[in-house]
Order: C-alpha cells, then structure tokens, then sequence
C-alpha cells in the first residue's frame, strides 16, 4: 500500500514526497506515552481513555521533535475552555456516539493532549 501511494504522488505531485517511518520511531513514541500515561495514572489515581496505540498526530508531534529546534502545535484535545467535551466526526467511524470518551480503545488522544502539553 505506502509503495503504490508513493508512485502515486511520484506522478502526480512532484512537490511531495512520501517517506517511511520506522518502526523504531512508533515503538519509541508509544513507549514515551505510555511511560507518561502510567505515572499519572498510578499518581493522581485516574484514568485515561482510550488505548496506548499512538495517534498519527501525536507520532508526527514526536517526530517533529527530534528534528526541529521549536515547534508549535494546535488542535490536540477535544475540551472547550467550558470544559465540556467536543464531539469529533473520527468517532462516528467507531461508535453509536460522538464524544471522544465512546470511541474505539485505539487511541487515548487526553493522554497525548497532557502529554504534549508537559513537554511544552
């Protein structure tokens, strides 16, 4: 699949350029967000929901941060400043619901969202 997508933006856009990402960049990733995830949990006796697979966004946050010198994010969490969760149209493709909280066990984007936010 990435192989025929790379043909495919060969010839049709030859401004983009598709790269690999290796394994060892997602084990990596997923080890930090878990390390991080679990000291929380076990700390402030709480819960995060959602899954420890690292969300694409968070795996582009990551590498990102190994190469560049300053970095400015937005657009990672779902809470309003009331504090209420936003829905998502993501979790449409997984659940009867439409708040972050229902979806799939994947993803666990609060613990990204703390996460980036504590290497801020």
């Amino acid at each position: 699949a990435y192989d025929n997508m790379a043909q495919f933006l060969k010839s049709a856009r030859s401004d983009v350029r598709a790269l690999y990402m290796s394994s060892k960049v997602v084990s990596s990733a997923r080890q930090l967000l878990v390390g991080y995830r679990v000291r929380l949990e076990e700390g402030l006796h709480s819960h995060y929901h959602g899954g420890s697979t690292p969300s694409s966004g968070y795996l582009a946050v990551y590498l990102m941060l190994q190469l560049c010198n300053k970095l400015t994010i937005y657009g990672f969490g779902l809470d309003a400043e009331d504090g209420k969760a936003q829905s998502y149209h993501y979790f449409h493709l997984f659940t009867d619901g439409e708040r972050k909280n229902s979806m799939n066990p994947t993803h666990s984007f609060d613990a990204e969202r703390d996460l980036m936010r504590a290497l801020g």
